[in-house]
């Protein structure tokens, strides 16, 4: 995992594209967000994510990961400064993702937090529709569905280098977009625009080497 695909013999100035295994699943990934707020209170911050353990079923499939968080940069609230940590055991399997978790320290078995569970990301990349809850739906629990409506390059810095990552972006019956890595070993939510709640884009990645792991 984590290999890199180059398209042309660009200058390093020059955007990279990344075919597959574009950001590994493993402990060290950090990923940086843009993320604008719009429930509970209103701004504009920046939220970092370290991968700090991958869990794996007998089959070497992903099934939850642990991760800690810490919130930079708010425009709004210049004080307002968090940090926590997650666990999700529903990366294989989640329907829910709640993009308001922030606070302290939380464990899931059903929100799978910054991905799509391997079981929706394959329905939506082989089959062009899934059903997913995001927070809106989560009172009653109801996913909805989402259909892939286009195959997208999403921009990121990749070790301090311009990159586009490979995605696919879904989009709800009412209007909820989901952008994800079109990887289902890794399928990651790089952008959303969940209707009143909030948004987030991924800006910035930093990878372990292959020397740090296999």
């Amino acid at each position: 995992m984590g290999s890199l695909t180059l398209l042309s013999a660009a200058p390093r100035s020059e955007t990279i594209v990344l075919i597959r295994d574009a950001i590994p699943l493993k402990e060290g990934v950090e990923l940086e967000f843009a993320v604008d707020q719009r429930k509970d209170f209103v701004d504009t911050y920046t939220m970092t994510l370290h991968l700090d353990q991958i869990e794996h079923n007998p089959r070497g499939e992903v099934t939850g990961a642990r991760l800690s968080w810490q919130v930079s940069e708010a425009t709004k609230h210049r004080n307002y400064k968090a940090n926590g940590e997650l666990t999700t055991t529903a990366l294989l399997t989640g329907r829910m993702l709640n993009c308001t978790w922030l606070g302290g320290q939380k464990a899931s078995p059903r929100d799978t937090f910054a991905w799509l569970s391997r079981d929706a990301c394959e329905e939506a990349l082989h089959r062009g529709e899934t059903r997913f809850a995001v927070d809106a739906t989560l009172a009653s629990g109801r996913p909805m569905r989402f259909q892939r409506v286009r195959h997208v390059q999403h921009p990121v810095t990749l070790h301090g280098r311009a990159a586009q990552l490979n995605a696919m972006e879904l989009r709800s019956e009412r209007g909820d977009t989901l952008v994800v890595l079109a990887d289902c070993n890794n399928p990651l939510i790089v952008e959303t625009e969940i209707l009143g709640l909030a948004s987030w884009r991924l800006d910035k990645v930093s990878a372990p080497s292959k020397a740090e792991g296999p």
